[in-house]
């Protein structure tokens, strides 16, 4: 039987009710043999939580009361019946086992009448604590596992043998969270076990009773003054309800606990023998091992508490110190409370102590020890800030405006989730002259922000609201997965407004408060005011007074950025989508915008648009439609580019495609953007499937479309490097060049990509004006020849070489493909007197063994200007576009011109790229 004694003045007391002690007795039996056993499941740990500690909380207890209250004759039996059970019940919970812990999630456990401080039922905080856990940083990580790259899964309660150590902790830091919560719970309903056992609390007291001892339980871990609050809730009478002097309770165990602080409760040999996974366990056991002695009789201050320690570590000093300053400030509480309490009509109930004091704050303490006992940590200055911002952002006041118009769209879009659809968001921007000075505002109906994110994120560098728990609560499903899309992630938004002027005004009103907060600041203030007003509207408005530099009129109306593909777009316009609603006007003319609106994130007509699955994005689509070809990249509807223009994120596309308009939707922040969300800071894993889906959209394009002079496909790059005076109109590119063969036709990018000149040879021929497609040439072709068609040219074919002398070196050394071109322009390059070298000669015999003689004999050789030999060396081996070639074109890869015939030639490929292959139908 486990044997909880009592010290002797509580043991006096009791005695002289012999049903409360009978009652005592039992339950403290009962109840110790769960302290006896010890288990603590899931704190392993943990420093000492059994009978000992009970005992010595209880002993601790009877030290702390004044003899004057022991003297005065207003403790009574019942006092030391509910004080003591208390004790027993205020760590209790953190004996759960499994079983329990089930029950405690099963929802039948639930005190009734329920406790208006519990609004929350244990299902429910469970689950919010999990969302919270699945999101702790890597420091979080670091203390709670001892590795800041622990993956945090559900615990798999229904499988025990499935339970992990991880698993363990985790549970056991949700119960340390509320175990105070579970303490008053178990008195009122019994200690949960297996299924629905449970273990009753001193069956004999009425219900109001148990209420009342394990609110004293509780009180240990809340604030002192809520306690007392839901103390008059329960009962009219604050000083002694029920004839008990609950608040004096509440104040003895508080300070009790606090003081239970040395050696004995851990051991050396502990920490020596059994490695700690969790630093937070590590640092406990340590700081208690550090405190060597707590002396209560002080020989000049007989109410201070005097704490002998020797921490190691500059870490332990400021744990020991943190938890002495604690005391002390429970120790002022406490005092103010029972004065308040029991001032007129006890004014013998005290503790006796009233200040508490150590060694570590003696002036030869620092000279003791090898370390610094002081805390040192890095700061930052607010003019290091606005140091960093500059080259951050590049020091262009675009930047800030990208930034605002971000902030203002997620909260339109988080409003949007709380109140539906009849919600409709609204940013509006305005730059405008007022009196002598110019400002830069932006509004919008969002959210809104209460004084906690202002202090918090809005003013707090690096800090991202989206990366609370706050947020994780509102806006993060069962799994952790966000409802919205978000763009803030890095807390360093609203800096960046400084970019754009020295001064700023803020209103904001949160949309579920009657009143919101404003206030102004510079980057360098030191104190901030913050103002309640009650007449503002839901949102928030932020004005800028604009730097010198940009309050002229000429700059924001003529700051547009050049686009890669000769477009531009002006620097107020970073937004893409239709909603939120985003209206601008410059010095009172609205500014319309020169951009298209991107397809919103609910919309299903995506004809123009190829998606590319990836489980860790919302959406990721990519098109080569003209009308949206001036922006390449986007995200959450922010466009991704400097204000240049020219520095966008871009994906390795090869060089015969045109970058696509890629648009992506990410609303848990997959995507590897760079701090300025300029670049990448990595490739995306999905960038090769987003490469393989333009590469099967332009092979579906192929196999769909008739042959034409040229490949029409919308995304291939239309490469020009001659001077255009050359030219009567623009010619056929090397990038969409169509290899022609007898049986078929096939891409030169992909002919050269798969074959050799030993197995072929490629003739490029430019053409005269009187050639057309549909000539017999190429029906009667020879096996083994393939020819690519250019169209006519004047010049000296500035595409295969800049000028005539260019030719001529190359053919001295043997540098250039095999050329040879019609008599009239062989005439005209003899006629130079540059030709010299007898390779010429040999290139025209050689000729006329293939194509050469085949268009004389045919009467066709003057409708060409000029014929080469070309080899596979045109483009680069692209590894992914060639294993597609493989996949869905096999070994014999020539197109036939019937497209029936394609069909029964590559069924595989016209079953898989359906898809793609409709949209160019």
């Amino acid at each position: 039987m486990a044997n909880v004694p009592l010290p002797d003045r509580f043991k006096a007391l009791l005695e002289q009710n012999q049903g409360l002690l009978g009652t005592v007795s039992r339950t403290l039996s009962t109840y110790g043999e769960i302290l006896k056993e010890n288990r603590l499941e899931f704190f392993p740990e943990y420093t000492d939580h059994g009978i000992d500690h009970i005992t010595q909380v209880l002993a601790t207890s009877e030290a702390l009361i004044t003899p004057e209250a022991f003297a005065a004759d207003v403790l009574g039996s019942k006092d030391i019946a509910f004080y003591t059970l208390a004790v027993l019940l205020h760590d209790l919970g953190m004996h759960l086992s499994l079983a329990g812990f089930q029950q405690l999630l099963s929802g039948n456990y639930v005190p009734e009448p329920s406790q208006p401080l519990d609004e929350k039922p244990w299902p429910q905080l469970w689950q919010e604590y999990m969302h919270e856990a699945k999101r702790w940083d890597g420091a979080k990580l670091h203390q709670m596992f001892g590795d800041e790259h622990t993956y945090i899964d559900t615990p798999p309660l229904e499988r025990p043998n499935d339970i992990t150590n991880k698993h363990k902790l985790l549970i056991g830091e949700f119960i340390r969270r509320h175990h105070p919560r579970l303490a008053h719970e178990i008195a009122l309903l019994g200690f949960p076990g297996a299924g629905t056992d449970r273990i009753v609390m001193a069956e004999d007291f009425t219900s109001r009773d148990r209420n009342m001892i394990g609110l004293i339980a509780r009180s240990h871990g809340m604030d002192l003054r809520k306690a007392l609050n839901e103390l008059r809730r329960l009962s009219k009478v604050r000083t002694n309800p029920g004839k008990v002097l609950v608040p004096f309770w509440m104040v003895v165990l508080r300070i009790a606990d606090y003081l239970q602080m040395d050696a004995t409760r851990t051991s050396e040999t502990t920490l020596r023998t059994r490695a700690l996974a969790s630093p937070f366990s590590m640092s406990e056991h340590a700081a208690h091992l550090s405190t060597l002695h707590v002396y209560w009789e002080g020989e000049d201050d007989p109410e201070r508490i005097y704490v002998e320690a020797e921490p190691e570590t500059s870490a332990l000093f400021l744990k020991l110190q943190g938890l002495f300053e604690s005391i002390q400030k429970e120790l002022d509480t406490s005092w103010a409370v029972l004065g308040e309490v029991y001032g007129k009509s006890h004014p013998q109930l005290g503790i006796r102590f009233r200040r508490i004091d150590s060694n570590l704050s003696d002036p030869g303490f620092a000279d003791s020890v090898s370390y610094v006992p002081d805390r040192f940590r890095f700061k930052t200055h607010g003019e290091l800030i606005k140091l960093l911002i500059a080259p951050l952002y590049g020091d262009d006041p675009a930047f800030g405006v990208r930034e605002l118009i971000q902030n203002a769209v997620d909260a339109c879009r988080e409003r949007e989730h709380l109140e539906g659809d009849e919600y409709e968001g609204l940013v509006k921007i305005s730059v405008y002259n007022e009196g002598k000075r110019t400002y830069f505002e932006i509004t919008d109906n969002g959210r809104g922000m209460d004084a906690e994110e202002i202090r918090d994120f809005f003013l707090t560098a690096g800090a991202s609201y989206r990366k609370s728990e706050h947020w994780a609560r509102a806006y993060q499903d069962e799994l952790g997965k966000s409802k919205i899309i978000r763009n803030g992630r890095f807390g360093i938004g609203a800096l960046a407004a400084f970019l754009l002027g020295d001064y700023l005004e803020v209103t904001t009103r949160r949309v579920d408060t009657n009143y919101g907060f404003s206030f102004s600041t510079r980057l360098n203030q030191e104190g901030i005011e913050i103002n309640k007003d009650h007449s503002l509207p839901i949102g928030t408005r932020i004005r800028i007074n604009l730097y010198q530099i940009y309050a002229s009129e000429d700059f924001w109306k003529d700051r547009y950025r050049t686009m890669r593909t000769y477009g531009k777009s002006h620097l107020l316009e970073w937004y893409t989508f239709l909603i939120p609603k985003l209206e601008i006007e410059l010095f009172n003319n609205i500014h319309r915008y020169s951009i298209s609106h991107d397809p919103m994130p609910n919309d299903e007509n995506l004809k123009a648009w190829v998606e590319v699955k990836d489980p860790n994005y919302d959406r990721i689509i990519w098109t080569y439609d003209k009308k949206y070809r001036d922006i390449e990249v986007s995200c959450n509807g922010i466009i991704l580019s400097s204000p240049d223009g020219f520095h966008k994120a871009n994906f390795p596309i090869p060089k015969w495609f045109r970058h696509p308009s890629v648009r992506i939707l990410d609303s848990e922040n997959s995507l590897p953007l760079q701090l300025n969300r300029v670049s990448f800071s990595h490739l995306p894993v999905f960038t090769t499937e987003l490469v393989r889906t333009i590469f099967k959209d332009y092979l579906s394009y192929i196999l769909i479309n008739p042959v034409g002079l040229e490949i029409a496909y919308q995304g291939l790059e239309k490469k020009n490097n001659v001077n255009s005076n050359y030219f009567r109109k623009e010619y056929v590119s090397e990038f969409s060049a169509v290899v022609w063969k007898k049986t078929g036709f096939l891409p030169l990018c992909i002919y050269s990509m798969i074959h050799k000149l030993e197995k072929d040879i490629l003739y490029l021929i430019g053409l005269s004006d009187e050639f057309s497609i549909e000539n017999e040439i190429v029906k009667s072709l020879p096996e083994n020849i393939s020819i690519v068609f250019r169209e006519s040219f004047k010049g000296y074919g500035g595409d295969l070489f800049r000028r005539v002398d260019e030719l001529i070196r190359k053919l001295h050394v043997g540098d250039l493909e095999e050329v040879f071109f019609n008599d009239e322009l062989r005439e005209e390059i003899a006629s130079l007197g540059k030709v010299k070298s007898p390779k010429f000669v040999s290139f025209l015999q050689k000729a006329h063994q293939l194509l050469y003689s085949h268009l004389i004999s045919s009467g066709t050789l003057n409708k060409f200007i000029f014929i080469r030999i070309i080899s596979d060396k045109l483009y680069p081996i692209d590894s992914i576009f060639r294993d597609l070639i493989i996949e869905y074109l096999g070994d014999d890869i020539v197109i036939p011109y019937n497209l029936e015939d394609r069909k029964k030639k590559f069924p595989k490929a016209f079953k898989e790229l359906a898809h793609f292959m409709a949209r160019h139908q």
